[in-house]
C-alpha cells in the first residue's frame, strides 16, 4: 500500500478530526467538520482550493445541512455528498443522487427516477420501426422509378387554373388578380365556375378577366368537373377562391408532372388568420397527407398514394384526369381524397410510358396559403374535430346519403 503525502497528512490533520481508518490509501473514511475549505486551500493551493469549495458548497441545502451537522462520511479525492456525488478523484461513494464518478467504482445513491423496463419501449420500437421501413421502402421506390423512366418536356405546357365558386363575391376579384398577375409565368386562363351564387360573385370574376362556367349546380365535385371539360389547358389546377399560389406556382406544376408517373400534385398547407399562421391547423393539414395512407393501405403508400386536400392547389394533367374518371359529383367533402385514391389506382393515360400505379405527390418546398377564416369562427380545436370526424366518417365507407347529412350539419354554405 502506497503511504499517505507528507503534505496530504499535514493537510488533513490541521483541517478536520481524522478517524482510525486513514491508513487506507485512497479512500479515507472521516467525519467532516466545518474545515473543508481549509483543507483544500492546504492541500491544493488557496485559489483551487477556493473554487473547489464553492462547488461544494453551492450543491443544495441538503448538502449544506449534512455537513454541519457532520454525519456524512466523505471520500478523499474530493468525493461529493447528498446528491453530489461528484468524486474525480478515489472514486467514492456519493449520497443520495448520482453517485460517484470518479477514477474507481464509484457506488450511486438512490435518488434516480428508475427507468422503463424494456418491455415497456417494445411497442413504441415496433411502430417507430414499421413507419421508417415503410417511408425507406417508399424513398426507394420513387427513386428507383423515378431514374428508370425519361421525364416529358412539359416547360410549356399550358395550364387552366379552375375556381370553384359559391357566394364568394368578396373575394373572387382579388384571387382572379393574384392568380393572373402574381403568378410567373402566368397560366393559359383562369376558369371560375359558379354553383349558384345568389350575390355577384359572376360579375365580379367575370370583371377582372376570368372564365366564367356555370355547373348548374352545387357541389365542388361536380363543379371541378365542369370547369376541366371546359379547360383547354393541357395541365390543371384546381384552386379554392381563398387560397394563394407560390408565385413560381405554374413552373413548379410543370416540372412535377414532367416526371410521367406522378398524376397529381398538391403543395404544402399553410393556413393563416390575418397574416397569423395557425400552425397546429396546418401541420394537422401537413400530416394528414402521410398517416391516412402510412395506416390504412401501407402498400399503396409504398407504391406512391398520398392524400392532398383541395386548399393544397391539386394539379395534374388533363388526359390523366379524365382516364381516372373525374371527381365523384355526388359527395359533398372529401372529393379530393376521392380523387387521390382513383388517380393513384388508375396510373397516368400513358399507359406506354408507365403501366403501373400513379404517383401522388406534395411539393414540400412551395407553401398555398389558405385562408383560416372558418377555422378562426370555430376554434381550432373545434375545427380540427369537425375535420377529423369527417375523415373518419369517409374511411368507415359512409354513403352519400349520410356524407350529406353530415356536411349540412357542419357547413351551412353547403356547395
Amino acid at each position: 500500500m502506497r503511504p499517505l503525502s507528507a503534505r496530504f497528512r499535514q493537510a488533513l490533520t490541521t483541517s478536520f478530526q481524522v478517524g482510525p481508518t486513514c491508513e487506507r490509501p485512497r479512500v479515507v473514511a472521516l467525519v467532516v467538520r466545518p474545515r473543508i475549505g481549509a483543507f483544500l486551500s492546504a492541500y491544493c493551493g488557496r485559489a483551487r482550493g477556493e473554487r473547489a469549495t464553492n462547488i461544494l458548497t453551492s450543491n443544495n441545502e441538503r448538502s449544506a445541512a449534512a455537513i454541519n451537522a457532520n454525519t456524512y462520511p466523505v471520500s478523499i479525492g474530493m468525493g461529493g455528498g447528498p446528491g453530489d456525488g461528484a468524486g474525480d478523484g478515489a472514486g467514492g461513494r456519493g449520497g443520495d443522487g448520482a453517485g460517484g464518478r470518479g477514477s474507481g467504482d464509484g457506488e450511486g445513491g438512490n435518488g434516480k427516477q428508475p427507468l422503463p423496463t424494456p418491455l415497456a419501449w417494445i411497442p413504441g420500437i415496433a411502430v417507430l420501426s414499421y413507419i421508417g421501413l415503410l417511408v425507406a421502402a417508399a424513398n426507394a421506390w420513387d427513386a428507383l422509378l423515378d431514374a428508370s423512366i425519361p421525364r416529358q418536356d412539359m416547360r410549356n405546357a399550358t395550364v387552366s387554373v379552375i375556381i370553384p365558386v359559391l357566394n364568394e363575391e368578396r373575394i373572387i376579384a382579388e384571387t382572379v388578380r393574384h392568380v393572373l398577375q402574381d403568378l410567373q409565368p402566368p397560366p393559359y386562363e383562369v376558369i371560375v365556375v359558379d354553383g349558384g351564387s345568389t350575390d355577384g360573385t359572376a360579375a365580379a370574376a367575370v370583371k377582372v378577366g376570368a372564365r366564367l362556367v356555370r355547373s348548374g349546380g352545387r357541389g365542388r365535385g361536380l363543379q371541378m368537373n365542369a370547369g376541366a371539360a371546359a379547360a383547354r389547358g393541357a395541365v390543371l389546377l384546381f384552386l379554392h377562391a381563398d387560397t394563394r399560389l407560390p408565385g413560381d406556382a405554374v413552373a413548379e406544376v410543370r416540372s412535377a408532372l414532367s416526371a410521367p408517373r406522378t398524376v397529381l400534385v398538391g403543395f404544402r398547407p399553410l393556413i393563416e388568420d390575418g397574416g397569423r399562421p395557425m400552425w397546429a391547423s396546418s401541420l394537422n393539414n401537413l400530416a394528414k397527407t402521410w398517416y391516412g395512407p402510412l395506416l390504412l393501405r401501407p402498400a399503396s403508400f409504398v407504391r406512391g398514394l398520398r392524400v392532398v386536400f383541395g386548399d393544397q392547389a391539386l394539379s395534374c394533367r388533363a388526359a390523366d384526369l379524365r382516364h381516372a374518371g373525374g371527381y365523384r359529383p355526388d359527395i359533398p367533402f372529401m372529393e379530393d381524397a376521392e380523387l387521390c385514391l382513383h388517380m393513384h389506382m388508375a396510373g397516368p393515360a400513358r399507359r406506354d410510358l408507365h403501366a403501373g400505379r400513379g404517383r401522388v405527390r406534395m411539393l414540400m418546398h412551395r407553401a398555398a396559403t389558405t385562408s383560416g377564416r372558418r377555422i378562426a369562427a370555430w376554434g381550432e380545436l373545434r375545427a380540427n374535430w369537425v375535420f377529423a370526424r369527417v375523415a373518419l366518417m369517409w374511411l368507415a365507407g359512409a354513403t352519400p346519403a349520410q356524407l350529406h347529412s353530415c356536411y349540412r350539419e357542419l357547413y351551412p354554405d353547403v356547395r
